[in-house]
């Protein structure tokens, strides 16, 4: 009998909410976008086996990621504390500024320069 055995990786970013906030990078009052960044394993394509979630802040000013604590305004966390790192597809098609650790810019990715 032949049994064919599938497992995968799905990760999915969805928009959650659009505000503003004073940004801790761009020392300014900036647009953000609250994400939720999805990831779930699964055997066979519809059996999850295991899933996490995970909720950031993106700056679409510096294209900064920031932990969700930065929205509260009597917060009293530096930048260095709130500032997490992200996988590069949970940008979607915001094209963060710099290439700074775990961000890249449109010129220092090469899948953009393709003519």
């Amino acid at each position: 009998m032949f049994f064919l055995f599938s497992a995968g990786y799905r990760k999915t970013v969805r928009r959650v909410e659009e505000g503003m906030f004073f940004c801790l990078r761009c020392e300014a009052e900036c647009a953000y976008e609250l994400r939720e960044l999805h990831s779930e394993q699964h055997v066979f394509r519809v059996l999850p086996v295991h899933e996490s979630s995970r909720m950031f802040v993106l700056c679409t000013g510096c294209g900064t990621a920031f932990d969700p604590e930065c929205l509260d305004e009597s917060s009293t966390a530096e930048l260095a504390e709130l500032e997490i790192e992200v996988p590069h597809f949970a940008y979607g098609n915001f094209a963060p500024r710099g290439s700074r650790s775990g961000r890249r810019s449109l010129s220092a990715h090469s899948d953009f320069r393709r003519h």
